[in-house]
């Protein structure tokens, strides 16, 4: 990305995956890769550690819409019964371990 497209997308939503490396380091790239191919084009993806990033050059989805795709990878991974998604914020998004799951259950 050159200096001057950096200008012109700010971050519209985080996407914070911390509790989805208890189970595997990978999953985030997958997180990333899966929201990316979901996307209209002008969406842009980027992994700063254990969050996604994303922001728009043109257009933008709203935050439903975006849940959804959160839960569907989730339910591909079959993660749909360790995890849920949490908006924290109007911007942010938590993939949480449920209740009833102990974190050192979750890797098997």
């Amino acid at each position: 990305m050159s200096e001057e497209s950096d200008s012109e997308i700010s971050v519209s939503y985080i996407i914070d995956a911390d509790h989805l490396t208890w189970v595997e380091e990978r999953l985030v790239d997958e997180l990333s890769t899966f929201i990316e191919e979901k996307l209209p084009p002008g969406a842009v993806v980027d992994k700063s550690g254990k969050n996604v990033l994303i922001g728009f050059t043109e257009g933008q989805i709203n935050k439903r819409t975006l849940k959804v795709y959160l839960k569907k990878f989730l339910h591909k991974f079959e993660l749909k019964e360790k995890f849920r998604v949490i908006a924290t914020s109007n911007e942010e998004f938590k993939i949480q371990k449920r209740r009833e799951w102990d974190f050192r259950e979750l890797s098997s």
